[in-house]
């Protein structure tokens, strides 16, 4: 019987198609389109959790603030500037140190208080002592280049820019900066918090709006308790250093950076150039502040006047008399 030819292995198949040009750019057009609307949800949830991450980060400061204040009898100085609001900027008799240096052991940052107070007077953090700015001491220096992780906000890129200030106010009542270019400012750590100092800190025409971290101040929180309350007055807020919406030349170093008014710039508006006096920050539409009993909340971009504004100067004091629980959402 004669054999059955032999069958190709493909017999019985149907030929295969290749894409044409056209279906593969439709497909990729296809692609792109959904990767286009997916973008825009990713970069929400990453900002999302960023904004969380920045929140759980003024929230440690706040409390950090509280245990130093259980250790201490009274909450950290917002600032080490000159004694008296009338005192001319004397730089022998000023500190310059900022809240955020005085809570680094409640942070878990203690080797770097340690290296910071190496070879300073013990009173040296004192609100009421004088000394020299600690920059021409070696020990500090070198601790206030240490990048705290606590102190940046994940939604920012302050820790990456190369001038590092810090902001107060001096004699006259005029909010003026100070700081240092590259390489001294490149160097230096860098943060987005800065304590609340009130409407105007210690200046005494507005003494009544003074906050809970002013300069050299020295507030317990049972006083703030029994006037305003905690959850009522504003301890922390985000600040970026600089005008949101113009190139970035600025932030705050921490070791420096003590506390901002409330009545000089509120949170400006973008590509306003006093920016750098004022809270802000890069989360779409929000602020964010902790409170004095270490809850943290969203105020609204902008607040340059009006309603807002007073609002604002308010919460920024614990002792104007004002109970507020003014925060939009």
């Amino acid at each position: 019987m004669p054999s059955r030819p032999h069958q190709p292995a493909h017999a019985g198949r149907p030929p295969r198609r290749a894409f044409t040009l056209i279906e593969l750019l439709v497909v990729i057009a296809i692609i792109a389109t959904l990767i286009g609307l997916l973008l825009p949800a990713v970069q929400k949830v990453r900002e999302a959790a960023a904004r969380m991450s920045c929140q759980n980060n003024l929230k440690q400061v706040a409390l950090a603030a509280h245990s130093y204040e259980t250790a201490n009898g009274v909450l950290p100085p917002g600032t080490l500037f000159q004694l008296r609001p009338a005192d001319k900027y004397d730089p022998a008799r000023n500190q310059g140190v900022g809240v955020l240096a005085h809570l680094l052991p409640y942070l878990e940052q203690g080797n770097v208080f340690g290296v910071l107070m190496s070879g300073m007077p013990g009173d040296y953090l004192s609100p009421k002592a004088s000394y020299p700015d600690l920059s021409g001491f070696p020990g500090p220096w070198s601790a206030a280049q240490a990048k705290v992780k606590t102190f940046l906000c994940p939604s920012d890129t302050a820790d990456a820019v190369s001038n590092a200030t810090y902001s107060v106010l001096d004699g006259t009542g005029a909010l003026k900066m100070w700081g240092w270019g590259s390489p001294y400012g490149t160097a230096l750590g860098k943060t987005n918090y800065l304590g609340v100092s009130g409407y105007a800190d210690t200046l005494p025409k507005y003494d009544q709006y003074v906050g809970l971290l002013a300069n050299r101040s020295e507030v317990t929180l049972a006083q703030a308790t029994a006037r305003d309350g905690l959850s009522n007055t504003l301890m922390f807020g985000e600040a970026l250093g600089d005008a949101e919406g113009l190139p970035r030349a600025y932030a705050r170093a921490w070791v420096y950076a003590g506390t901002l008014p409330t009545g000089y710039a509120g949170i400006p508006e973008p590509k306003n150039p006093a920016g750098w006096a004022g809270f802000g920050s890069r989360h779409p539409g929000v602020v964010q502040f902790a409170l004095g009993d270490g809850s943290v909340k969203k105020l609204p971009k902008y607040i340059t006047g009006g309603y807002a504004f007073s609002q604002l100067a308010y919460l920024s004091g614990w002792r104007d008399g004002r109970t507020l629980t003014w925060f939009p959402e």
